[in-house]
């Protein structure tokens, strides 16, 4: 994933940073303005337990963040198959639950970049299992 190019450090970002780096705006978000995103999500008039509920969320969020930003390397291993495939199931489930959420509450076109996110990360995560599958040969 990094490279050097005439004497210059290259990074380049892929799926998992992406994640890592989105989970992590949720978290900071959850945390610093948790009625600001529940506004957007849907929820205008929230209580301060569940604004106090979202900043809970918005800790799990920064710490799946940052182990999933110590993980980039293992999951890009001949081990980390499966985990991208099972990180592609549930980006797929969160983006059409999100919808779902969203449609119910006729604010569709308010959350359209979180659904749009998820479901980019989804089909991303699926198409590098794919890959590190058949580059590794793994099956499970």
């Amino acid at each position: 994933m990094e490279g050097s190019i005439k004497g210059e450090h290259v990074v380049r970002l892929n799926v998992i940073h992406a994640s890592a780096v989105g989970l992590g705006a949720c978290a900071i978000a959850a945390l610093v303005v948790p009625a600001v995103l529940l506004s957007g999500l849907g929820v205008p008039d929230s209580s301060v337990a569940i604004q106090g509920v979202i900043r809970l969320a918005g800790v799990l969020l920064l710490a799946l963040a940052s182990v999933l930003w110590s993980a980039r390397f293992w999951l890009l291993s001949p081990l980390g198959a499966s985990t991208l495939r099972t990180l592609a199931v549930i980006y797929g489930i969160g983006a059409v639950m999100l919808l779902a959420q969203q449609v119910a509450a006729g604010r569709i076109l308010e959350s359209t970049v979180p659904i749009l996110y998820m479901s980019i990360v989804a089909f991303e995560y699926f198409l590098v299992a794919k890959r590190y599958s058949r580059r590794f040969n793994a099956t499970a």
